[in-house]
């Protein structure tokens, strides 16, 4: 079981690095601030890959859509996005609104694209590399990823659902349903984690 204090130290972490790495140089840089002695440079050219939003990314500020569209990459690359989602959950959620107030919709929004959609595409992902006739350790080895993760991101990004009046618990069985055709026949043992159950 994960001790409170680590899990809030885990969430403090996550949420520091992407606050200091959500804003580069390239996003403030203006090219009318430019030495007269220096070439501004051309304008970048099209988003393609995994730096090209998803065609179905909702309509959302700037912001939200940079880093969202760098979270599904990096899981549509079969990486972890739980390090990814940190800067949409801290700009959607790092903060409960005032008293009496209520979160934006792009921010509740944003929270469960990175939390539900993000996830579902990482965890599809590393299913996609299994079948039933997979060696057991490599099958293994794929479930406890998935588990891991699981465990990881309801810790530490979830502690933040509150923030934008979600429920965790809600988000973690949404999540399971979307995944759980490819997950449950091949991972049982792990999918009852993974829908919140233990």
């Amino acid at each position: 079981m994960i001790r409170r204090p680590l899990t809030a130290a885990v969430a403090v972490l996550l949420l520091a690095t992407a606050a200091c790495s959500d804003t580069t140089p390239a996003d403030t840089a203006r090219p009318d601030t430019a030495r007269p002695d220096t070439a501004v440079a051309p304008p970048p050219a099209a988003a393609t890959g995994t730096d090209a939003p998803p065609p179905d990314l909702p309509a959302l500020p700037e912001p939200y859509r940079r880093t969202l569209t760098r979270a599904f990459g990096t899981a549509a690359e079969g990486r972890d996005p739980t390090m990814a989602c940190t800067s949409v959950i801290a700009r959607a959620a790092g903060n409960p609104p005032p008293d009496g107030g209520a979160p934006t919709a792009d921010a509740v929004r944003a929270f469960e694209l990175c939390y539900v959609d993000v996830r579902a595409r990482y965890i599809e992902h590393v299913m996609d590399e299994i079948t039933p006739q997979t060696p057991a350790d490599v099958r293994d080895t794929a479930c406890l990823k998935i588990i891991s993760h699981a465990i990881i991101a309801r810790s530490s990004l979830g502690t933040f659902a509150k923030n934008v009046s979600l429920d965790v618990a809600t988000l973690d069985r949404t999540l399971a349903d979307r995944v759980r055709g490819s997950v449950q026949p091949l991972c049982p043992d792990q999918f009852a984690t993974l829908e919140g159950q233990r």
